[in-house]
């Protein structure tokens, strides 16, 4: 029951942390003319989205003491972590258009 838990807890970490390492990686502009693969965007999307894997990785192996079909742990998770990264998209773009109205 508490490796669960604690298995709970490390998926609430990763979905912000990977949420925020998609969005500095891929939607922050820099300033126009900036290369893609400048440090700063590796440093503050690259780090989170990497360590986000990790700790989904980590949150896999902690499901259950039993150590079977962690591969297939780790798929669902990651699954459901960027269902979740991309349902709050989602639900952000649809607060955005109806500000525009």
């Amino acid at each position: 029951m508490q490796l669960k838990a604690l298995s709970g807890g490390l998926f609430i970490v990763a979905v912000p942390l990977l949420y925020y390492g998609v969005t500095m990686l891929l939607l922050v502009p820099g300033y126009p003319g900036e290369h893609y693969l400048s440090v700063g965007r590796l440093l503050y999307g690259g780090g989170p989205t990497l360590a986000s894997i990790a700790v989904i990785v980590l949150a896999a192996k902690t499901w259950s003491a039993r150590r079977v079909h962690v591969q297939s742990r780790i798929a669902v998770l990651l699954l459901l972590a960027t269902l979740c990264v991309l349902g709050f998209y989602g639900l952000l773009y649809l607060i955005a258009a109806r500000q525009v109205r």
